[in-house]
C-alpha cells in the first residue's frame, strides 16, 4: 500500500534472460515498483518513446539493441537526460563509457539485490 503523497515508480526492466527478468520483476513488484519488463533493447526503446518511466534497469548484452545503445538513445531523447539508469551485466563496460552515458549505477551479475534497491 502506498503512503499518502507517495507515488509508485515505473521501472523499465530490460533483460533478455526470461528467468532473471521474471525474478527481478517479481522481487521489485513486491517492493511497490510498477515493472515494465522487456526482452530486448529494441522493444524497450519502443516502449520508452510511448510512455514515461521513472527508472531504467537494463542488461548490457542483448540481441537487436544492446543496453549501452539503448542508454545512448535514451540520453538523446528530450525526456531521457534526467532518468536514472542502472546497468546490470556479467561484464561491466569501461568506466569512461559508463560515465559518458551518465549511468546511475553499474552492478555485476549475480545482482546484489540490497544494493540494487539502495540505488533505486
Amino acid at each position: 500500500m502506498e503512503h499518502a503523497g507517495a507515488r509508485t515508480k515505473h521501472v523499465l526492466l530490460v533483460e533478455d534472460d526470461e528467468d532473471i527478468c521474471r525474478l527481478l520483476a517479481k522481487y521489485l513488484e513486491a517492493r511497490q515498483f510498477q515493472m515494465h519488463p522487456m526482452a530486448d533493447g529494441e522493444q524497450a526503446w519502443e516502449a520508452f518513446q510511448r510512455q514515461p518511466f521513472d527508472l531504467v534497469l537494463t542488461d548490457v548484452m542483448m540481441p537487436r539493441l544492446s543496453g549501452l545503445e539503448l542508454v545512448a538513445r535514451i540520453r538523446e531523447h528530450p525526456r531521457g537526460g534526467a532518468i536514472p539508469v542502472i546497468l546490470v551485466s556479467a561484464a561491466i563496460p569501461d568506466e569512461r563509457q559508463v560515465q559518458r552515458l551518465k549511468v546511475t549505477a553499474a552492478l555485476r551479475k549475480p545482482i546484489p539485490l540490497r544494493e540494487l534497491l539502495g540505488r533505486m
